[in-house]
Formats: structure tokens, C-alpha cells, sequence
């Protein structure tokens, strides 16, 4: 009896083994496949960083060769604008510094030496803001003399602070230059010196500069419209011929820039009406008959910009144009990378 009962009860005991240890190896298989899982996950995890490393990497290496790029470029244009700038004989930079009172002494000496410059060269002196329609204008009144842009302070001078008075010097160095320029184009052929123009110095020039205050139409049209470089504006009419405007143009070397050019056909008032009543008296026999032309003087307006200084440092610009667009609280962190 007793050894049926071991035989009996021994499967049981033996099937309750295997059913504890099925339990047993049940738990940890759900364990392992717990893990199994978050490890797929952190697999699909690091497969994705590293999909979005290699996508930042070629990024990366096109941002890179783009930034090399436009390095290079910008290093060719300091080479240039410093170039430009023509350092040696800049009057700006080789400028040194003068006192008021001498300032204004040089600046007499140099009226009266560009007119007697003009005066050698038969140079005429246009009144400015003569009506052009006046049938009491004369065309050939002469002026004895020119202020060449500094009319207001021939034997005049205001409290100027000691940069305004300058900046004042240098422009008149600047168009001491351009004057003999000008006398330079011009060989035998007559010509009339209209206006000389300049941009204010200061809040005291402002105030006295009167007729010969030069304000460009649009500042698009200078080459400091891009706040990169700082330059003096200029404007000189005069009329003359073709080839003297071309001679005039070709000696403007850096850093002088001819910005704008502006050319008028030079007809008196005397001669329009005249033109006008043989235009409405002529007949039509006469229409093909080609009219003698018997002056081709013009009027020549030429805008120059003078530049004495280049920015080198281009944060400050890229700054603003991140800014315009949408960057402008990572500027810096833009502007730093690479290093």
C-alpha cells in the first residue's frame, strides 16, 4: 500500500515541481522581455540620433564649406575697400589736426587761390539760382569770384568746435583736388563753373551753409548706403564738352567715386525763342532740312562720394540684417560659430 501511494503521489509531486518552476522561469521570461523591450526602444532611440547626427553632419560639412566661402569672400572685399581707401593718399586719414583760427585762415588762402586758378584758366563763374525763363536774365554778367562751396565763410568765420572745423578743412582739401580736376579737362575750350556743393559738417555749418548745402536725392545711390563705410558726398556742374566730362571722370581715382551723372543740353533763352519761332513759321518744304548745330556744350551734374574710412567688422551689420530677419536673439550664437 504504501509503495502505491509513493508511486502514486510521486508524478504530483513531481508535476507541482515543474508547475513552480514553470512560474519561476514565467516571471523572468516577462522580466527579459521587459528589458528586450527597452533596449528595442533605446535601439530605435539611438538609430534616430544617429539619422539626425548624420543629417546635422551634412549640414554641418555644407554650413562649414559655405562659411569658408564666404570668409574668403569677405577677405577679398577688405582687400579691396582697403584698396580703395588708397590709405597714403587719403586726405582724410593722412589728416592732422588744426585749430579753429587756422582753419580758417587756410580756408581764405584757398579761395582766393582757386579763383585765381580759374581766373588763369578762363574759367566763367555762373550765377546759381539764376531763372532759367527770365527774359531779364544775363547770361553773360560776370561774377568776380567763387566760393567753391565755402561762399559763407569768405572773410567769415562762426565758433566752430574744433571737429566740425576739421571736417569743414578736409572737405575743402577734398575739393581743392576736385577743382584742379576740373581745370585739368579743359584745354583752350571755354567753360562756366555753375555750383560746388557740399554736405554739412556740422550743427554750425547747418546753419550757415546756405545755396552750397549738398543733399543727395536718394542715399541708395551712395556706397555708404550699407552703413559698412563712411564717406563725404560731393556735387560740381559745370558745362563743357563731352570729352571734358570724360577727362574729369577719368581722374576720379579711389578713393573718389563718380556716383550719379547728369547731362543738360546748354541753350539760352534767346536761342529757344528763336528755335521756337522759326519751328512754328517754317514750312513744310523746309521739314528735312537739318538744323546746323553750332554749340554742343552741355551742363554735366556729377555726384562724387569721397571714402575715408571701411568698416572691417561686419557683426554689427550681419547683426541688424539677422534681426530683419527673425534671428535676432541668436545673432550672437550665429556670429560666434564657427571659430
Amino acid at each position: 500500500m504504501k509503495r502505491f501511494i509513493l508511486i502514486f503521489s510521486l508524478p504530483i509531486l513531481i508535476f507541482c515541481a515543474l508547475m513552480c518552476l514553470c512560474l519561476i522561469k514565467s516571471n523572468e521570461l516577462d522580466l527579459f522581455l521587459k528589458d528586450l523591450d527597452g533596449y528595442q526602444k533605446e535601439l530605435f532611440q539611438i538609430k534616430t540620433d544617429l539619422n539626425s547626427e548624420m543629417l546635422f553632419s551634412s549640414d554641418l560639412k555644407i554650413a562649414e564649406g559655405e562659411w569658408e566661402r564666404w570668409s574668403e569672400l569677405g577677405k577679398r572685399n577688405i582687400l579691396f575697400w582697403n584698396e580703395f581707401l588708397n590709405t597714403a593718399n587719403n586726405l582724410h586719414t593722412s589728416h592732422t589736426s588744426k585749430s579753429s583760427s587756422a582753419i580758417s585762415t587756410d580756408i581764405n588762402k584757398l579761395l582766393s587761390s582757386l579763383n585765381r586758378s580759374c581766373k588763369g584758366k578762363n574759367v566763367k563763374f555762373d550765377i546759381q539760382n539764376q531763372p532759367e525763363n527770365s527774359f531779364l536774365a544775363t547770361p553773360d554778367q560776370v561774377v568776380e569770384s567763387f566760393g567753391f562751396g565755402f561762399k559763407s565763410y569768405d572773410g567769415f568765420w562762426p565758433s566752430f568746435d574744433k571737429e566740425e572745423a576739421n571736417t569743414i578743412y578736409i572737405q575743402s582739401k577734398i575739393i581743392k583736388e576736385i577743382v584742379q580736376y576740373y581745370l585739368s579737362s579743359f584745354d583752350s575750350e571755354s567753360t562756366n563753373l555753375i555750383s560746388i556743393k557740399r554736405e554739412s559738417a556740422g550743427s554750425t555749418d547747418s546753419l550757415h551753409i546756405q545755396d552750397d548745402l549738398f543733399y543727395p536725392k536718394s542715399e541708395l545711390s551712395s556706397l555708404r548706403s550699407s552703413n559698412l563705410l563712411k564717406s563725404y558726398l560731393f556735387e560740381i556742374s559745370f558745362s563743357g564738352k563731352t570729352k571734358n566730362c570724360r577727362t574729369f571722370i577719368n581722374q576720379l581715382l579711389p578713393p573718389f567715386s563718380l556716383r550719379t551723372l547728369q547731362v543738360k543740353r546748354k541753350t539760352s533763352n534767346i536761342e529757344q525763342l528763336q528755335n521756337n519761332f522759326f519751328e512754328s513759321t517754317s514750312s513744310n518744304s523746309d521739314s528735312d532740312i537739318l538744323p546746323i548745330i553750332r554749340d554742343i556744350s552741355s551742363i554735366f551734374t556729377l555726384e562724387i562720394e569721397y571714402v575715408y574710412d571701411v568698416s572691417k567688422d561686419l557683426s554689427s551689420w550681419l547683426t541688424q540684417e539677422l534681426s530683419q530677419l527673425g534671428y535676432a536673439n541668436n545673432s550672437l550664437e550665429l556670429l560666434n560659430f564657427p571659430k
